[in-house]
């Protein structure tokens, strides 16, 4: 049993045997006093108790009584939750049981521990992690391929698209690993200063294709495979999160390349105290230039350029 308060775990017929007692005791309590025979007062009442339960292999249930304020103190969240309800009919002296329990609805749960995925489609990489840290999930981030996010619609840069397991399935929190898919562009890790034909290619190698790959890679790793030092592997990972963090912005992939590579803004927060008339100057230099790439149709104005600072200062 995980995530449950310090109360006692015990088994289901000595929590029986528990509550019926107590409820003996309350009526012989009311008896006192009155010249009554036990025998003579006849009972019937029902106790109702949130629990958390588990199933041994002995085939035991054993359950442990959830108070509110187990759940107030966020020891343990509600939908973690079955329900007891046992119904007491008799006299003191012997009192019978009849016992239900009530099993988890599909959104709890089940006795194993096991919980509906949540859906994570169209939610932004931050919101993602922060949405599976709070619900002490596991997860690993993926970049989606450059095939798939050259596909996509632009409004789907930053977010999620595809995870596994499926939202709706059963999952166990403390076992099952959560993998999601993020769009962070199509860019090829050439668009990176310092990286060129032949790297590309031995990056694509190792199943690095583009900057949002490159923007999630272990950069030990990158050092190992192309036999570069590592400094220089985490400087090319380090602009490539920086890249990704602008796509996450919502800023469209030849824009992230021109500000990267063109203009060489190396972090968010660079671009967030730049001059927009400043920046508005370098950037039509640099496309003037002919060495960054981008569609034909590609242009933008000053006020673009505002955008790009705005969007890089509301983030956080």
């Amino acid at each position: 049993m995980r995530n449950v308060p310090d109360s006692q775990t015990m088994d289901l017929e000595d929590f029986l045997a528990s509550a019926t007692q107590s409820f003996t005791d309350a009526q012989q309590s009311l008896l006192q006093g009155t010249g009554l025979s036990a025998k003579m007062m006849l009972s019937n009442a029902e106790l109702e108790v949130k629990v958390a339960v588990e199933n041994t292999k002995e085939g035991r249930m054993l359950v442990r009584p959830i108070s509110l304020a187990d759940m107030t103190a966020e020891k343990i969240s509600p939908d973690m939750l079955s329900t007891v309800r046992i119904n007491l009919v008799g006299s003191v002296s012997e009192t019978a049981k009849k016992v239900e329990v009530e099993t988890p609805a599909p959104s709890t749960p089940s006795a194993t521990g096991r919980v509906k995925i949540p859906d994570l489609s169209g939610l932004t990489l931050k919101e993602v992690s922060a949405k599976l840290k709070k619900g002490k999930w596991k997860f690993a981030a993926h970049a989606l391929p450059r095939t798939e996010a050259a596909k996509a619609e632009t409004e789907t840069h930053g977010k999620i698209l595809r995870q596994k397991p499926d939202a709706g399935a059963l999952g166990d929190k403390a076992s099952d690993t959560i993998h999601f898919w993020v769009n962070l562009g199509s860019t090829p890790v050439k668009a990176i200063d310092g990286i060129g034909e032949k790297m590309e290619v031995n990056l694509s190698k190792i199943g690095i294709r583009s900057v949002g790959d490159l923007s999630l890679a272990d950069s030990k790793k990158i050092s190992e495979s192309l036999n570069i030092n590592e400094k220089r592997s985490r400087e090319f990972v380090n602009m490539a999160e920086m890249m990704s963090r602008l796509t996450i912005l919502g800023l469209k992939d030849e824009v992230v390349e021109l500000l990267a590579k063109g203009a060489r803004v190396n972090s968010v927060e660079a671009l967030a105290k730049s001059s927009a008339s400043s920046l508005y100057t370098v950037c039509k230099k640099a496309l003037a230039s002919g060495k960054i790439m981008t569609p034909s149709a590609f242009s933008f104005t000053k006020d673009d350029v505002a955008a790009w600072i705005n969007a890089a200062k509301n983030s956080k």
